[in-house]
């Protein structure tokens, strides 16, 4: 067959294949349902070994953390109320009586009982203390507070 066959062969059957497709899909799904529903008799006779009911069931302490029963999802610990606060950030730079690093100051709040994260966000240049910090080039930050 060469490609001017191929073409009309293809636009004369593809209407045909395309109305006949949903109602295979569906007997198919049928098809799938009732075996769902109803289960040939070999597979019952394959499994010859005692049933879960049979089987004396290990205790709830025993259940391993990842078991096929569904467990509870686990609870997020609850967020600190606590945010750096501007009393915070003075007593960390001494009340403009040092200049400390970004690393430094991050370190010293950090000690202070604040996240990581939360400290650098505080430290930022953009953050709702940056009319308090001072940013020099060379990386060291001010408080002018």
């Amino acid at each position: 067959m060469n490609a001017k066959n191929t073409v009309p062969l293809i636009t004369t059957l593809g209407p045909a294949l395309a109305s006949a497709a949903p109602p295979v899909l569906a007997a198919a799904a049928v098809g799938r349902a009732l075996r769902w529903l109803f289960p040939d008799d070999k597979e019952e006779s394959r499994d010859a070994t005692p049933t879960d009911a049979d089987a004396p069931r290990p205790s709830v302490a025993a259940a391993s953390p990842r078991s096929t029963v569904a467990a509870r999802p686990r609870r997020l610990p609850p967020l600190q109320g606590r945010r750096v606060a501007w009393e915070d950030l003075a007593a960390v730079f001494g009340h403009c009586a040092r200049s400390l690093t970004r690393l430094e100051a991050v370190t010293a709040l950090k000690a202070r009982g604040f996240g990581k994260t939360a400290a650098y966000k505080a430290l930022s240049p953009g953050s709702r203390f940056a009319a308090w910090l001072g940013f020099s080039p060379d990386g060291v930050i001010d408080w002018k507070g």
